[in-house]
């Protein structure tokens, strides 16, 4: 296949299930407000949906309709065991019919972004061991063939890509360049480039916790990877220590005389840790740890996707890490390595299922894909909000656009969307020539009309927060009084105001603009 930045007849399709985001339920005039202790987090995330586009100047494909499809019948509970997610059942389908109005072939890889990981999966094993490891739900189910293409109802083959993403807005067109085939070329650093592990123990007689701080030398054309740190002025490096700790500093690019380390040792208290103490200690250099890897090795140091791995999907990941670290600036130390792109709290990797199109002369192809569909939501509500997003205004980049349905097959109860459906046997339909205005935000219940309960905790932590910091600054009395008051009062009214939610979308009006009954 070749590089997908090189395609110059027709670019990059993309569709469907993006980044993660919640839309938020703002409370609903119907329903009880009922009192919820609960500090915990009131909402939950899951999988973005986002509408396909073709970009690219010389991209004649032509859409001459969509349309969208969620078969949603069932609603994932996240602290469900393995047995019960394994069968969870609920996707989303895209069906675009694509037309070549050329009287030309025309070849076309097209790309569609799944999402990052959500937050469902389970630990294979299950003894708690240091073996285990998260399989995150997405996977397995790509292991059960619920990842699928179709073109005029045949199979078609397509890759799982990654690339890197962080957790900020998804644009569509910069980020499938990021797609690329081979290890990608970078100004600084290549895969033979020498990298050396230096291994130092501190010890000390006199405190079991302290800073250790080391100013290097000669360091220009160098980078440099461990703790967290900055290499600035002076070259220095700073860690967090217990007595008798060892840690790794990784030289990318060359050598440094490690005997050579300047160290001092400190500690801070008061407030703000504005008290500095020095600290009698010693870094021991370990020189028998001492060893020199390539920048490639390093880079993989940490990787689980093991030797199953595919080269495709190793390339992938050394392109994520290296698009991970043009973020940091030049003074940053790096990660010690790259375990958390694919860790199992987060991901930073998107997926993306690319497959190629074959078009003839004038040629009509009806494109489906599907995969598993993943809501955010909300725990302050009884019974739970199911919340889903879809961007549809990535279609405006298509160089024609005809029509637009959108389905819904559920059993459940549509309480809140941003477009107007209407009411059906089995369930609800939007249609419309051409694009709607903004993007589809919808929410599912298993009732018409949940109950919303306010969650107090994080009120009672902030109060008890703002008490501790007043007394410890030694304020007067009446002032932080009727400054505890006001935000007590402020919090409380933005809790029932909100309904608690705290995802990306806490914005989000119910609008109830569904027709029917």
């Amino acid at each position: 296949m070749k590089k997908l930045k090189k395609l110059n007849l027709c670019a990059v399709a993309l569709a469907s299930a993006a980044l993660l985001s919640v839309s938020a339920v703002a409370g609903f005039a119907q329903s009880g407000l009922s009192a919820n202790a609960n500090s915990g987090p009131s909402s939950w995330n899951g999988v973005t949906a986002s509408g396909a586009f073709i970009s690219g100047e010389n991209c004649p494909i032509e859409v001459e309709s969509e349309v969208l499809t969620f078969d949603i019948r069932q609603l994932i509970d996240h602290s469900a065991e393995k047995e019960e997610l394994l069968e969870y059942s609920s996707i989303f389908s895209a069906e675009y019919t694509f037309k070549n109005p050329m009287k030309n072939t025309v070849n076309a890889t097209l790309a569609f972004p799944l999402g990052q990981y959500s937050d469902l999966g389970f630990w294979e094993n299950g003894e708690g061991g240091h073996n285990d490891k998260f399989i995150y739900l997405e996977d397995a189910l790509a292991d059960k063939g619920m990842y699928k293409v179709f073109a005029d109802g045949a199979a078609v083959a397509a890759e799982m890509r990654y690339t890197f993403h962080e957790w900020n807005d998804f644009d569509f067109v910069s980020e499938s360049k990021q797609l690329c085939d081979g290890y990608r070329e970078h100004s600084f650093f290549y895969r033979d480039m020498p990298v050396y592990k230096y291994v130092f123990r501190f010890v000390s007689e006199e405190t079991d916790y302290f800073n250790a701080e080391a100013t290097l030398k000669n360091t220009e054309n160098l980078r440099f990877a461990g703790s967290y740190g900055t290499v600035e002025k002076g070259k220095v490096i700073t860690y967090s220590v217990k007595n008798g700790d060892e840690v790794e500093l990784y030289s990318i690019g060359g050598e440094i005389d490690a005997e050579a380390v300047g160290w001092e040792f400190y500690k801070t208290s008061g407030y703000f840790g504005l008290n500095i103490k020095r600290v009698k200690a010693q870094a021991v250099y370990e020189p028998k740890s001492a060893e020199q890897i390539t920048f490639k090795e390093y880079v993989f140091n940490g990787y689980s996707g093991g030797n199953e791995a595919s080269e495709r999907e190793k390339q992938d990941f050394y392109n994520a890490a290296l698009d991970c670290i043009d973020g940091y600036s030049k003074s940053s130390i790096l990660p010690e390595n790259f375990a958390f792109l694919q860790g199992s709290s987060s991901s930073y990797l998107l997926r993306w299922l690319v497959y190629d199109l074959h078009f003839s002369a004038g040629q009509t192809i009806k494109n489906t894909v599907s995969a598993p569909l993943f809501s955010g939501g909300y725990y302050n509500y009884d019974p739970y909000v199911y919340s889903y997003r879809y961007l549809l205004s990535p279609a405006r980049e298509w160089s024609g656009f005809k029509s637009l349905e959108i389905r819904l097959n559920t059993p459940y109860y549509l309480i809140n969307s941003s477009l107007s459906f209407e009411k059906t046997d089995g369930g609800y339909v939007y249609k419309q020539d051409g694009l709607p205005n903004g993007e589809l935000e919808f929410d599912l219940c298993a009732v018409e009309n949940p109950e919303h309960k306010v969650n107090y905790g994080y009120t009672v932590f902030a109060v008890i927060g703002i008490i501790i910091l007043i007394i410890a600054l030694g304020m007067a009395v009446m002032v932080p009084l009727a400054i505890i008051i006001i935000v007590i009062v402020w919090l409380v009214k933005r809790s029932k105001k909100s309904g608690g939610g705290n995802g990306a979308n806490s914005g989000f009006k119910p609008m109830n603009t569904f027709k029917g009954e």
